[in-house]
């Protein structure tokens, strides 16, 4: 019996489709990253893979729970960039996909002038 309701036959993965979604570019970036959940009191260190304007993708072995609000720290050249976050979407095993809420003006900066970079990086190759 069918409701009407259609499902993708396509073998695409959810993160493929969320990529394509995005209303920014996410770059490769090879980082170090503390993640901190206020709530729980734990920290975890990881690295991120890609970032964004307006997140990053932090590979993790065992990721927090999609909708944890969190604080992070990532490191890259001796500059660090650090804002609240929350997590919205989990790859069990593999990482997590952070979406960043309002970071500090000299975050901003600090990640603007990272993806300024990492765009000049993408171009040159």
């Amino acid at each position: 019996m069918s409701d009407g309701t259609e499902f993708p036959s396509d073998s695409q993965g959810a993160g493929d489709r969320a990529a394509e979604r995005r209303a920014v570019s996410r770059y490769s970036l090879i980082a170090e990253v503390e993640v901190f959940d206020p709530i729980e009191r734990t920290k975890l260190k990881a690295s991120v893979s890609e970032i964004g304007a307006h997140g990053c993708y932090v590979r993790v072995p065992d990721p927090l729970k999609e909708h944890t609000v969190i604080q992070l720290l990532i490191q890259r050249r001796g500059e660090a960039f650090k804002s609240w976050g929350m997590v919205v979407y989990v790859h069990e095993g593999q990482g997590m996909g952070i979406n960043f809420f309002r970071p500090e003006p000299s975050q901003v900066k600090t990640l603007l002038s990272w993806i300024g970079d990492l765009r000049v990086q993408r171009q040159a190759l």
